[in-house]
């Protein structure tokens, strides 16, 4: 479910519980009362009040095959009505908060490699960086465009993140 607490954390409320497990939590870092969540199931919901009420976004993405396999999932810090997720099938993004979804095309073909993780750079619109299996991806043209990055690794790269103050720092989880 998504609670909140306005005492910190001395006591809880239910603003809302949802039918499956909340896997992913993502602020609006723009607007305080607007956040996206990720069920286990692979829905998306948004709400712009704080979690008095929610949008269904799933139906907007649920017609590309293993996207409701979501894996990861990034805002646009510079313009946060762009999200990207990371899924089975691969890259897609909205640019209108949800509402309306696009695959974003990536080096891999969809489906071939799911794109385990996204991050979006948070001070340059448009750069975002994913990875499918070992391989890490680079683009700063909104994913039009896609450049191969040394990989620290062999392993798979189940997460990434950009430095909040420095965008050439770039984090990489690697596991099995």
């Amino acid at each position: 479910g998504f609670l909140e607490s306005s005492d910190g954390g001395k006591s809880w409320r239910v603003k809302k519980w949802f039918p499956d497990g909340l896997i992913r939590l993502k602020p609006n870092p723009t607007n305080s009362s607007e956040f996206y969540v990720v069920t286990q199931g692979g829905e998306m919901y948004r709400t712009n009040n704080s979690g008095e009420s929610w949008a269904r976004l799933t139906e907007g993405y649920r017609q590309f095959s293993g996207s409701m396999k979501i894996l990861d999932a990034a805002l646009d810090m510079l313009n946060p009505s762009i999200i990207y997720t990371a899924s089975k099938f691969g890259l897609i993004s909205s640019r209108n908060s949800g509402n309306v979804w696009r695959a974003v095309p990536v080096i891999i073909p969809p489906e071939a490699l799911p794109v385990r993780a996204v991050a979006a750079d948070p001070k340059n619109s448009g750069r975002i960086y994913i990875s499918a299996a070992s391989e890490i991806y680079k683009s700063d043209d909104f994913g039009e465009n896609w450049r191969i990055l040394k990989s620290p690794t062999a392993g798979q790269v189940n997460m990434l993140r950009v430095s909040p103050s420095d965008y050439k720092t770039l984090y990489a989880v690697v596991g099995k």
